[in-house]
């Protein structure tokens, strides 16, 4: 008899909870300050200039060239140097952007670009990545709909649906309808076409501690593999990439498993340039693994010199 009444008391617990969490999320979303909620977050207008690259996707003629992926992406294509080699281009890259983030990017937003060449930079596909930060990254910074939902299913975290929801009121009720982001932060400037460019600063040597080897995790590999298969059933021509590094991070960090290195050696559409010579650490990146804006120049232009000696540039109009 007694668990009975504990059962039936569990049960309303849940009942009532289930009913006043939806009211309490609107009362959060609308009334306070998320710097008091505790397991929420809502990046808008955050690092990566997210907001600025989905709204100049609305109603973007087709392009030759769109990259994909992490901010190495956001932070080693300018579009400014694609267009000067006669190349039209869109940086698609998000921060901490992960495989599952691609796939959405990729449904979304490929078909209506109409690209000749995609250029997947991978580093964000390789480890053991939950896309926990890059899916916050997208609730805040893109209208929310069902893709949305799908990728924060396939996250599987409380504090990407408890922003997903935060998110959805915000945006429902027109919170967020009047945000301009800002196209200067500090030390970065957002460059039409989707480059984040680093305004200035150099690398200075500092120590961290190497990630082990970890095979990625199931669903991210899953969705990997489903965006690759989008991408052959549409025709599209990939190539994947890695872009340059400092040499103490290519010396020191190594996030990819025996596995993924594997599968890298069997692709021919993989370029590693992790390590190219002219780029030295202290002038042409400003931290561990990221270019500034002296170090894009130079690597991009050694990048399209490489493209053409592969026959993957020029491209066909």
């Amino acid at each position: 008899m007694e668990q009975m009444r504990y059962i039936k008391r569990t049960a309303l617990f849940l009942a009532i909870a289930l009913v006043l969490y939806p009211v309490y999320m609107v009362i959060w979303s609308l009334v306070l300050p998320i710097k008091q909620l505790e397991n929420v977050r809502y990046p808008m207008g955050g690092g990566g200039h997210m907001h600025s690259r989905i709204a100049e996707l609305k109603d973007h003629p087709p392009v030759d060239v769109v990259f994909l992926g992490s901010s190495h992406t956001y932070r080693s294509f300018d579009p400014r140097l694609w267009a000067s080699a006669g190349y039209s281009s869109f940086n698609l890259g998000s921060s901490a952007q992960s495989p599952i983030q691609t796939e959405l990017i990729v449904n979304e937003y490929v078909d209506a670009l109409a690209p000749k060449l995609i250029i997947m930079e991978i580093y964000g596909m390789l480890g053991n990545l939950d896309g926990v930060e890059s899916s916050l990254d997208l609730i805040a910074n893109r209208p929310i709909d069902g893709a949305t939902v799908r990728m924060a299913l396939e996250a599987n975290n409380m504090k990407v649906y408890n922003s997903l929801i935060y998110g959805y009121i915000r945006q429902l009720s027109g919170k967020d309808k009047d945000f301009v982001e800002p196209i200067t932060k500090t030390t970065d400037r957002y460059i039409s076409g989707g480059y984040d460019e680093r305004i200035d600063g150099t690398y200075h040597a500092e120590t961290r501690a190497s990630p082990k080897y970890e095979e990625p995790l199931k669903f991210q590999w899953n969705a990997f593999l489903r965006t690759l298969d989008t991408l052959e059933t549409r025709s599209y021509k990939v190539l994947f990439l890695r872009t340059p590094t400092t040499k103490a991070h290519s010396d020191r960090v190594k996030i990819t498993s025996p596995d993924q290195l594997a599968w890298l050696a069997q692709q021919e559409n993989y370029l590693d340039m992790t390590t190219v010579q002219a780029l030295s650490d202290t002038a042409y990146f400003y931290d561990l693994h990221h270019l500034n804006s002296k170090g894009v120049a130079a690597f991009n232009t050694v990048l399209m010199d490489t493209l053409h000696s592969l026959g993957y540039l020029p491209l066909e109009h």
